[in-house]
């Protein structure tokens, strides 16, 4: 099959499509390099991928119009979103404009060249905050709370609303949580793991000496330690429950998570046994737009696909992030 990739060159994107290419498939890729960089194309054109490459906001007809002008492709997925829940807060302008303003551009211009099959990369941020350790299901009431979290809602009204428009279009959404660590068998990676604000990203840099220390956000939360507590899956499980539902796309959005929650605590502690690096851990204020709680019931899924998360320790997945930092870090 061909596929089209918005968001390529980022972490998420550029595991989807080391897994892609190692399928058989054929893969081009759109990506202005604001959050993705030059060091993952390359390494994947390491790794065998042979696809085309479009630096360009996904709403700019113009560039986007040429680049697709003559192509043919099966299905589209879109990973090209700002998603740093802190960040929405204080820029919410900035992410309704790169999430949710160019959309609607870029989809006029997949499908009138052709692309009726649509997966888009949403999040458990459109949930909000719900009830302590009860996993949330789809049905779940849709109540963000944070700029981030309503960008990924009006994305997927839209789809729904063209999908009713146009029977022959088709799209499913996947709803992650957390994804943590990075391929297995470090092919590919988080190039830019130091510049985030996500907890395992922040642990393997303050690790690997780049960071001073780790900031733990809020510790009165109505959690067993007074920490957050979210569903991790490991970015390899994630890109391969992209592939198996492009076979199944049907209007509607999915949950996609290990079912488990774990706390920031819980997952500072994992990162300072698997790193046995010292590291300085700080508490502060809480970060506005945080949930308590944010666990998947990934079974409707399950149910659907044939998929069920591999790595479900979350030893394994901070293991994994911090193999690719020594690796390109080139740490003992």
């Amino acid at each position: 099959m061909n596929y089209l990739i918005t968001g390529g060159a980022g972490y998420i994107g550029s595991h989807v499509v080391l897994k892609l290419i190692e399928a058989g498939h054929d893969v081009d890729i759109i990506d202005n390099l604001s959050r993705g960089c030059q060091d993952a194309l390359d390494r994947l054109r390491w790794n065998g991928w042979s696809g085309e490459f479009c630096k360009s906001d996904i709403g700019d007809i113009e560039t986007v119009g040429k680049f697709l002008n003559g192509k043919s492709y099966d299905c589209v997925m879109h990973f090209a979103s700002y998603i740093n829940v802190g960040e929405s807060t204080e820029k919410p302008i900035e992410y309704f404009e790169n999430n949710v303003a160019q959309f609607p551009k870029f989809l006029a211009s997949v499908v009138f060249h052709g692309t009726e099959n649509f997966i888009l990369s949403s999040s458990a941020a459109v949930y909000g905050s719900k009830e302590n350790g009860v996993p949330i299901k789809e049905d779940s009431p849709i109540q963000p709370i944070n700029p981030y979290g309503t960008t990924k809602v009006m994305i997927e009204q839209m789809l729904d609303a063209y999908a009713k428009s146009n029977p022959k279009f088709k799209y499913a959404g996947l709803r992650y949580f957390n994804v943590a660590g990075c391929n297995m068998e470090n092919k590919i990676g988080d190039y830019l793991f130091d510049e985030k604000q996500q907890l395992i990203p922040m642990c393997v840099s303050c690790a690997a000496g780049i960071r001073d220390k780790i900031s733990i956000y809020g510790t009165d939360y109505d959690t067993k330690d007074g920490t957050c507590i979210r569903d991790y899956i490991h970015v390899d499980d994630l890109a391969d429950a992209h592939i198996e539902i492009a076979d199944h796309l049907d209007n509607k959005c999915y949950n996609v998570g290990n079912g488990v929650g774990y706390s920031v605590r819980d997952i500072v502690n994992s990162c300072l046994k698997v790193t046995g690096r010292k590291m300085d851990v700080i508490e502060t204020d809480r970060r506005p737009g945080d949930p308590d709680f944010l666990c998947a019931d990934p079974t409707t899924l399950q149910e659907k696909i044939n998929w069920k998360p591999k790595i479900t320790n979350i030893d394994d997945m901070t293991r994994s992030a911090w193999e690719w930092v020594r690796k390109i870090k080139h740490l003992p």
